[in-house]
Parts: C-alpha cells; sequence; structure tokens
C-alpha cells in the first residue's frame, strides 16, 4: 500500500513539475526581444503567417509589444503597430534567441540608425540631426525614411531612440522610436493658404452622431479670426470656447489619419486638442472644413457661413 502511495505521490510531483516548466518555456517565449530589423513572421488579421520587419516598439501598460511592417505592400494592412509575441516568430516558424546580440550586418531594407550628429539622407524636410531632441520637443515620427507615422511630444530619450507621446492620445499610445525615425516637426506658417482658408464663420455638423446643420449663433458652430483667437460655440447652451489656435503642419509622407493634412489645433471646453483643416468633396463648390479629435476619430464637418 505504501509503495503505492508513493508512485502516486511522485507521479503528482513529476505532473507539477512538467507543468511548472512548461509554463517557463511559454513564458520565455512570450518574453522574446525581437530587434528592430529582424526578418519575422506575424499573424494578419485572418490569423495566417505572413512574412514582414520589426520597425520599433510600443510600451503598451507595461508590455512590449512590437511594430511590424509586412513585406507585402498591397496588404489590407500593411502596418501591425501593437503585435504581442505571441503573435510573431521568425521566418520558417522558429523563435528568435532572446537578448541576442546586436547584429553587425545590416540587414537589408531595415531602418538604418546613422551615427549621432549626421545628418540623415534622404529624409523628408530634416532640419535637426539625430542625437539633438530633448524632453518637450515637437517631433514627427516615420516608418522609414520616406514614410510617415504620427506627430508627438518626446516625453523621454534613451540610447539611440526617444519615447514619443501622440497628440490627443493616451500614455497607452507612447512609443519608443529609434532616433533614425525621429524628424523635428514639420511647420506652416499662419499666411500659408491651406491656413488663411479656415479664416471666418462655419456652421458645423457632429458626424459621430449625425445631429442636424447647426444655426450660426445659436448652435455649435466655429468662428476662426485671422488674429489668430477663435470661438468656438458648444452644444447644450455651454459657454462659447474662447482661446488661440497655432499651426499644425501634415506629417511628410503621411497617407492616412488627420496628421496628414495642413491646419489648426484648437481645444475645446475640456481643453482636448482638435484639429482643423480644408474638407474637400469633390463635385462641390462650397468651402468646408473638418475639425477632428485628435487620436479618437471624432468629427465635425463645416460649410463657410462667411
Amino acid at each position: 500500500m505504501k509503495n503505492t502511495r508513493f508512485k502516486s505521490v511522485s507521479k503528482t510531483l513529476f505532473t507539477i513539475t512538467l507543468l511548472i516548466a512548461c509554463a517557463a518555456i511559454f513564458h520565455a517565449q512570450n518574453q522574446t526581444q525581437w530587434k528592430t530589423g529582424d526578418k519575422v513572421e506575424i499573424l494578419n488579421l485572418s490569423k495566417e503567417w505572413v512574412p514582414g520587419t520589426v520597425i520599433g516598439t510600443v510600451d503598451w501598460d507595461g508590455r512590449t509589444l512590437f511594430r511590424v511592417q509586412l513585406d507585402d505592400p498591397n496588404a489590407s494592412t500593411v502596418y501591425f503597430n501593437h503585435t504581442p509575441p505571441s503573435d510573431m516568430r521568425a521566418r520558417g516558424g522558429g523563435q528568435a534567441v532572446a537578448n541576442q546580440p546586436e547584429n553587425k550586418q545590416p540587414t537589408a531594407d531595415a531602418p538604418q540608425i546613422p551615427a549621432d550628429n549626421q545628418p540623415i539622407a534622404d529624409a523628408p524636410q530634416v532640419s535637426r540631426v539625430v542625437g539633438t531632441f530633448n524632453v518637450g520637443d515637437r517631433v514627427d515620427t516615420f516608418y522609414d525614411k520616406n514614410r510617415g507615422h504620427n506627430r508627438g511630444t518626446v516625453i523621454e530619450s534613451g540610447d539611440r531612440k526617444y519615447k514619443v507621446h501622440y497628440n490627443g492620445c493616451t500614455k497607452t499610445f507612447d512609443e519608443w522610436v529609434d532616433s533614425s525615425l525621429v524628424r523635428e516637426a514639420a511647420t506652416i506658417t499662419p499666411d500659408a493658404p491651406e491656413i488663411e482658408f479656415l479664416i471666418g464663420k462655419w456652421r458645423t455638423t457632429t458626424v459621430a452622431v449625425g445631429g442636424n446643420y447647426a444655426v450660426w449663433g445659436s448652435s455649435p458652430g466655429i468662428q476662426i479670426n485671422f488674429d489668430g483667437t477663435y470661438i468656438w460655440f458648444q452644444p447644450d447652451r455651454k459657454p462659447p470656447v474662447k482661446g488661440t489656435w497655432t499651426t499644425d503642419a501634415k506629417v511628410p509622407g503621411l497617407v492616412e489619419g488627420t496628421p496628414k493634412f495642413d491646419g489648426i489645433i484648437v481645444k475645446d471646453g475640456d481643453g482636448v486638442e482638435w484639429k482643423v483643416f480644408k474638407w474637400v468633396v469633390k463635385t462641390d463648390t462650397q468651402d468646408r472644413i473638418e475639425i477632428d479629435r485628435m487620436c479618437l476619430g471624432m468629427s465635425e464637418v463645416g460649410t463657410r457661413v462667411r
């Protein structure tokens, strides 16, 4: 009887040890450290393994997720900005080696990090060399030397990288970006045609709600003045918001999203930033604007009153 009990206990201990070992292996695999430039495969939205290249990391509530650009430029989604290690593997189905040493040979097509204080060749509108940004600087980030990603503010610096907070986003979207993919924010002057177009009075419609067109003066609308001020009329009889607008140039090389437009930044009653820019409707001769809440996708559209 004792021998049977001993075997039973031994079997139980072996099973527990095996489970702990498997859990440790699973944890190690999920702590895999990929480097910028690594060639990998990731699970796309259809849960298929597709080839891509690591182009950066994202700090997501204390977890390190990865930004990956797919090899196929015609894929429905080319950039995956919050990929967990569990959805990644090495080309051919393997696993990366944790804390692997730096590859001394540049990987083809991978973003290259130039030496400090060396200009970035062929970068769009480069006016600041690598290694000179400070906390609080406004910057543009890029997927590569030609394709824009977003605009934000440097909140921390590291070894050849910057942590960037994006306009209007929660800190969940903060991410570390290689210094080679960070540029001084593009600028536009108040007398540029794209900015002067916005001067005037506009009646607005909240697109997200689908409300009725407003009547100027008694319903939401916005007045943008040439002297750099604005009056933004609020719904529900709230007092109008008065403030000073600032210009916000488009991010060079960006093909989608609010930062691809030249416009101005205004703030609502809660101090949240919105961007105002020209809205072009084909076959329409009316002057129109769009007002987008930064990062969150909420919009209002406006038609010129005068």
